[in-house]
């Protein structure tokens, strides 16, 4: 499950640079261009920290589950 978890986190980093990519190509360097790369980049902050807290991945271990 390690494995999957790290070849998602790769994924969501690539499509988020091609996310980046696709607004400044279309907005070029502007603001708007800026707001959407910072939106994409803190989702990204996001699911790298949700990558690395030691949560488990079913229900039941969730129940008995301690930190």
């Amino acid at each position: 499950m390690e494995k999957l978890h790290k070849q998602n986190l790769i994924i969501t980093w690539c499509s988020i640079l091609a996310l980046i990519m696709v607004s400044v190509l279309g907005f070029g360097l502007s603001v708007m261009a800026l707001k959407g790369s910072i939106v994409v980049i803190v989702c990204g902050i996001i699911s790298t920290i949700g990558y690395f807290l030691p949560l488990p991945d079913d229900k039941w271990q969730w129940r008995h589950h301690t930190l």
